[in-house]
């Protein structure tokens, strides 16, 4: 059981090594990391437009990604993104 929670940005996923350090610090157990479809998007749109990724290099890591950490992907509700 991790003592901490994190909700990644897509800036956490987007460098690799970054990306790498932090997912396999939470299947690891150190961390509890979730991301939304929103935030899997924003990292796939990146890779695309600044890194040359294919569309399909792109939905292949989403995929990857909710794999090997299933419990990751969570809902973002509307509600939940607005300044209380």
């Amino acid at each position: 059981m991790s003592l901490a929670v994190a909700l990644a940005d897509a800036n956490v996923l987007i460098p690799r090594t970054l990306r790498d350090y932090i997912v396999y610090a939470a299947k690891a157990g150190a961390v509890q990391l979730h991301w939304s479809q929103a935030t899997l998007d924003e990292m796939s749109r990146n890779l695309i437009a600044k890194f040359g990724f294919s569309p399909d290099d792109a939905t292949e890591l989403e995929l990857r990604l909710t794999e090997y950490l299933p419990r990751a992907l969570i809902e973002v509700r509307r509600r939940d993104t607005q300044l209380v």
